[in-house]
């Protein structure tokens, strides 16, 4: 009788492991990985002034946060090679505050999308957008979500998204870049 039940427990544990063994041959992958996003240091933020040598409080136009992104990524890829596309969808948001000597009560602020392989870290794409900006009434500052930014990566077999980075900044010229330096050091 022992035997028995061992020999039916025996069978009930192989019916089971091959019943998750059989619904694993069922089951959708994961879907690989987005490239790794990331804001770059002191392009985060911008002290616009405006024309001229003042940079004081009143010569402000604008001061600019990069608050952040919402990143989606789709794959379209062959069964068979693993090879094809990765379409990212990327929308930032900044939060841009009016100063002193703005008197149009709008803000165009560009910003820089940068797609590098995440290996070597060579540049493969760089894209500049203008976020834009209406401040209504007595409004100081706004939030943004800008329109959104789409790229379409070539995937090949072994690959995914994980093998690029994504880099995000406002666009600065370089006595811009050199303030917010300055500004990060005091």
């Amino acid at each position: 009788m022992q035997t028995a039940k061992s020999i039916i427990r025996c069978l009930a544990i192989a019916a089971i492991v091959v019943g998750v063994g059989a619904c694993a041959l069922f089951e959708k992958p994961l879907p690989p990985l987005c490239p790794e996003v990331n804001i770059l240091a002191n392009a985060d933020r911008l002290s616009l002034f405006r024309e001229g040598e003042g940079r004081d409080l009143t010569d402000i136009l604008f001061e600019v946060d990069f608050e952040g992104y919402v990143v989606g990524c789709e794959y379209d890829l062959d069964d068979d090679t693993q090879s094809g596309q990765l379409f990212v969808e990327l929308q930032v948001a900044m939060a841009i505050q009016r100063g002193p000597a703005d008197k149009d009560r709008r803000a165009e602020i560009p910003y820089f999308v940068v797609l590098r392989d995440a290996s070597d870290g060579a540049l493969l794409e760089k894209s500049v957008f203008n976020a834009a900006a209406q401040f209504n009434g007595n409004q100081r500052q706004v939030g943004v979500l800008d329109d959104p930014v789409e790229l379409t990566i070539p995937i090949y077999s072994g690959r995914s998204g994980a093998d690029f980075t994504i880099l995000l900044g406002l666009q600065l010229t370089e006595d811009q870049l050199n303030f917010n330096r300055h500004q990060g050091r005091q």
